[in-house]
């Protein structure tokens, strides 16, 4: 149950993260087709145009809409990595070896 409970929280989040970041692109693209491309395409640029225009409403709400949605998401995660079986939590299962020293299909 816990592990549908946190993977339904990881589909929230990240639908929450993307709607976000889908109005900041239209805000920046109705700003100008510059300020689009820049959000788009140049590392940091979608930050530096939420920070450049804060005020506007729709763009500090996309921005909180992303980063509650990025929340959500790593929230999800990690509850969903703790609802795992500790075989399975501690890392992966190592494939049983004879002992006899070779290394199986050289």
């Amino acid at each position: 149950m816990g592990m549908i409970v946190f993977g339904l929280l990881c589909l929230l989040g990240f639908v929450l993260s993307m709607v976000g970041n889908i109005i900041g692109l239209v805000q920046a693209f109705q700003e100008s087709a510059t300020w689009g491309l820049i959000a788009f395409f140049v590392p940091f640029g979608m930050l530096v145009f939420v920070i450049k225009f804060w005020s506007r409403t729709w763009v500090s709400r996309s921005f909180l809409m992303n980063l509650g949605g990025a929340l959500l998401l790593i929230a999800g995660l990690v509850g969903f990595t703790m609802t795992l079986p500790p075989e399975l939590r501690d890392g992966a299962i190592a494939p049983e070896s004879d002992n006899s020293g070779e290394v199986q299909g050289f």
